[in-house]
C-alpha cells in the first residue's frame, strides 16, 4: 500500500457512536404504498424488487455487495396499461453480476409470468418477456412464478391453470443464454391432479423440479421430483413421488416447498400432516440426496408435537439451515435447524424471543443468518448470526433500529463475497409500507478509549468474527472519508474507506489477533491521540488476514464513523 503521514494521524483520533451490527436502513420506494418486496445478494451486487400500488410497476434498487448505499429507484415493467402485478420473495436471482426477475403480470388479462434482466448492475432492464406456461398470453392463470439461475441457465417453474378441466400444473421455463431467449416449456407433472406448491434449483445445465399434488387422494398432496440435464429441453424421465408417508399418506401444507441443489447434493424440506404422528398439526420434513436427486436417504422430521408454520431453507452445498415458527412454548417463535453432515445429525436453537413471524434463512460456511418479523407489534426487522456454522446463534439484533413503525414481509440475502447480510422488508412508519434495505455483518471494529480527547489513549477491539478468521490479524484501517479503497493483492474488495492508505510502521499498534471467539485487541496504551480540531470525524474498518507464504484476506467488517471531542 502507498503511505501516508495524514492517514497515520488519522488511526490516532475518534469518538465512536454506539457501536451496532445493523447499518442505517434506507428508504427505497417513492412514499407510496408498496408490496413485495423481494431481495438477493451475490458477487459484488444487491437488489431489491417491489410493486408500487398504485401504478402497479415494478421497481429495483440495486447496491454493491456491502449493500451500503442503494440506486434510485429504476423501473423494471415496460407494461403500459397499469395491469395488476405481482412480486414476491421468490422473484429474483443475482447471479455472476446480473439480476433476475419473474412476476406475475395481469397485461394480457390473466395471470401470465414475465421476465426482465439487467446487465448492467439495474441501471437498465431489458424489453419484458411473456414466458411459455403451455397456453395462449392471458388464457390461463399463473399462480406462482419462482426463478433460479445458474451460469447461463435461467429457470423458472410455474403453477398455473391446467389447459383443460379444473386445477392447477406445473411447468419450467428455461433459458440458456441469461433470458435472452426462451425454450418451449416443459410440464413438469403428468396432469393428474392438482398441483399446489413447487420449487426449482439449478446447477448449470441440471434443473431440478419438486411440487406436490393430490392425485393419490382428493385435496391431499404428496411430494414429487423430476429433473432436467439439458438445459431444460426434455425431462430425463417422468416425476417420481419421493414423500416417505407414500401414496394418499399425509399430506404437504402451508405453502411452499424447499429445494436446494449443489452439485450432486440436493435437499429438499417441507411441511406436512394427516400423518399417525401429527393428525393436525404439521411437522417440518427433511431429506437429502447424494446422487442429484436419482436415490434419497432416509427422511429426518425436525419439529413434531406442536403446530409448526411458514418453513424456510438455506444451503450451502455442506451446512443446510431449516426455519420456521412454532408454538411449543405457547407463542409463536422461530427456530433454526441446523445440519453440517449433510443431515445425518442436528442441532436445534430457538433464535427468537418474546414472538417471531416468518423466519428465513441464509449464509454459508460458517457464517449463517436468520431473519423474521418480531417481536410483538409494532414488530421489527430482526436478524440472528451464528458465526460458527448454526452450532449457536446471537441474540436478534433490529434491522430497523427501532422504527416506530411496524415491519411486515421480511426477506433477508447473504453475500459470500463480504460475509454480508442484505435485509429488506416493509414499514409503515410514514403512514403507508414503504420499502426499506438494511442489514448487518457480524465482524465489528470498535475504538475504545476513556475520553476521545487530545492526549487520551486509544485502542482498538475487534468482536464478532466469524470462526475461520480465528488465529488471523486484524488490522484497523482508519480514514478521514468514505469511499471505495480496495484490499489489495488481487482480493479487491472494498473497505468503504477514501484512499488514504496507512504508514507500514503504525502496524504494531493497530493490529491483534483474533481469538477463537472471534474477538481480539490492538495494544493498549500504545498509542495517544493528537491535538487535531474538535469535531473532526473520522471513519474505521476492521480487516483480517494470514500471511506467511502470502497475504490471504479474511472477513471486513461495516465501517464504523467517529468523532473527535
Amino acid at each position: 500500500m502507498r503511505t501516508s503521514f495524514a492517514l497515520a494521524v488519522a488511526f490516532l483520533v475518534a469518538t465512536p457512536l454506539a457501536a451496532q451490527n445493523a447499518r442505517a436502513p434506507q428508504l427505497l420506494s417513492n412514499g407510496a404504498q408498496v408490496y413485495g418486496p423481494s431481495v438477493c445478494s451475490s458477487g459484488d451486487i444487491s437488489a431489491v424488487v417491489w410493486k408500487d400500488a398504485a401504478t402497479n410497476d415494478i421497481y429495483a434498487s440495486a447496491s454493491d455487495g456491502r449493500g451500503i448505499n442503494w440506486s434510485a429507484p429504476v423501473r423494471v415493467d415496460d407494461d403500459t396499461i397499469s395491469a395488476w402485478k405481482g412480486v414476491y420473495d421468490y422473484s429474483i436471482a443475482c447471479r455472476d453480476g446480473s439480476i433476475y426477475l419473474a412476476w406475475r403480470d395481469e397485461r394480457n388479462g390473466k395471470d401470465d409470468c414475465y421476465f426482465s434482466a439487467s446487465h448492467d448492475g439495474g441501471a437498465t432492464w431489458s424489453a419484458n418477456i411473456r414466458l411459455d406456461d403451455g397456453s395462449a398470453a392471458g388464457a390461463k392463470a399463473v399462480d406462482q412464478a419462482m426463478i433460479d439461475v445458474s451460469g447461463a441457465n435461467v429457470y423458472v417453474v410455474m403453477r398455473v391453470d391446467k389447459i383443460s378441466g379444473t386445477g392447477e400444473s406445473t411447468w419450467l421455463a428455461s433459458s440458456n443464454d441469461r433470458g435472452a431467449t426462451w425454450n418451449p416449456s416443459l410440464q413438469a407433472d403428468s396432469d393428474l391432479g392438482d398441483c399446489d406448491y413447487q420449487d426449482v434449483s439449478a446447477d448449470g445445465a441440471n434443473a431440478y423440479v419438486a411440487f406436490c399434488d393430490d392425485r393419490n387422494a382428493s385435496s391431499d398432496d404428496d411430494l414429487f421430483f423430476i429433473m432436467t440435464h439439458d438445459g431444460g429441453l426434455t425431462w430425463m424421465m417422468p416425476e417420481v413421488q419421493i414423500d416417505p408417508s407414500g401414496p394418499a399418506n399425509g399430506d404437504l401444507e402451508a405453502a411452499e416447498i424447499h429445494l436446494s441443489v449443489v452439485g450432486q447434493n440436493a435437499v429438499i424440506s417441507w411441511l406436512e400432516d394427516e400423518l399417525p404422528s401429527a393428525a393436525s398439526d404439521e411437522e417440518v420434513h427433511f431429506m437429502s440426496s447424494s446422487d442429484g436427486g436419482h436415490t434419497w436417504n432416509p427422511e429426518v422430521i425436525l419439529m413434531t408435537g406442536s403446530d409448526a408454520d411458514n418453513h424456510h431453507m438455506s444451503f450451502d452445498g455442506s451446512t443446510v439451515v431449516v426455519t420456521w415458527e412454532d408454538n411449543s412454548t405457547g407463542a409463536d417463535e422461530a427456530y433454526a435447524a441446523v445440519s453440517s453432515d449433510f443431515g445425518a445429525t442436528w442441532t436445534t436453537t430457538m433464535v427468537s424471543s418474546g414472538g417471531a413471524a416468518y423466519p428465513v434463512a441464509a449464509g454459508a460456511g460458517d457464517t449463517w443468518g436468520v431473519a423474521w418479523s418480531g417481536p410483538a407489534y409494532p414488530e421489527g426487522t430482526m436478524l440472528a448470526i451464528s458465526r460458527d456454522y448454526g452450532v449457536s446463534f446471537g441474540a436478534g439484533v433490529d434491522c430497523a433500529i427501532g422504527s416506530p413503525g411496524d415491519t411486515d414481509y421480511v426477506e433477508l440475502a447473504h453475500n459470500p463475497m463480504y460475509n454480508n447480510f442484505v435485509t429488506a422488508w416493509l414499514d409503515d412508519v410514514l403512514g403507508v409500507n414503504d420499502c426499506y434495505a438494511g442489514g448487518a455483518r457480524s465482524a465489528t471494529l470498535t475504538p475504545v478509549s476513556a475520553s476521545f480527547t487530545p492526549g487520551d489513549n486509544i485502542h482498538f477491539e475487534a468482536s464478532g468474527f466469524p470462526a475461520s478468521d480465528a488465529g488471523s490479524t486484524f488490522v484497523a484501517l482508519i480514514s478521514s472519508g468514505t469511499g471505495n479503497y480496495l484490499t489489495p493483492y488481487g482480493d479487491n474488495r472494498s473497505t468503504g474507506l477514501l484512499d488514504n492508505p496507512y504508514i507500514p510502521k503504525w502496524m504494531s499498534h493497530l493490529s491483534g489477533t483474533i481469538d477463537a471467539f472471534g474477538n481480539g485487541t490492538t495494544v493498549v496504551g500504545s498509542l495517544s491521540i493528537p491535538g487535531v480540531p474538535a469535531g473532526s470525524t473520522f471513519y474505521t474498518t476492521g480487516v483480517a488476514f494470514t500471511g506467511g507464504g502470502g497475504v490471504v484476506f479474511g472477513d471486513i467488517s461495516d465501517v464504523t464513523e467517529f468523532v473527535i471531542m
